[in-house]
C-alpha cells in the first residue's frame, strides 16, 4: 500500500535526561487503485526508519510504501 504521510519531529527525553529526536509518521491519505482517500493513522517507526528520517524536516510530506507486514 502507498500512503501520503507527514513527518513530525520532536525532542524526546531519554535515560538520565539525555535528549534525542523522535519521529511520528502521520498518515494523511491512502492510495486505493487510482484514487487517494483521506485517512488518519500513525505508522510504527522502527530504529532503521528513524535513521532514514533524520534528513527530513518537521512537516515534510513523504510517500510511504508498505508490504503486507508493514
Amino acid at each position: 500500500m502507498k500512503y501520503l504521510a507527514e513527518i513530525q519531529r520532536k525532542q524526546k527525553t531519554g535515560f538520565l535526561g539525555s535528549t534525542m529526536l523522535a519521529f511520528d509518521v502521520n498518515v494523511l491519505a491512502v492510495q486505493r487503485g487510482e484514487m487517494w482517500v483521506a485517512t488518519s493513522a500513525n505508522l510504527h517507526v522502527t530504529a532503521n526508519d528513524e535513521k532514514r528520517m533524520e534528513s527530513y524536516g518537521h512537516g515534510a510530506l513523504v510517500l510511504v510504501e508498505t508490504n503486507a507486514n508493514n
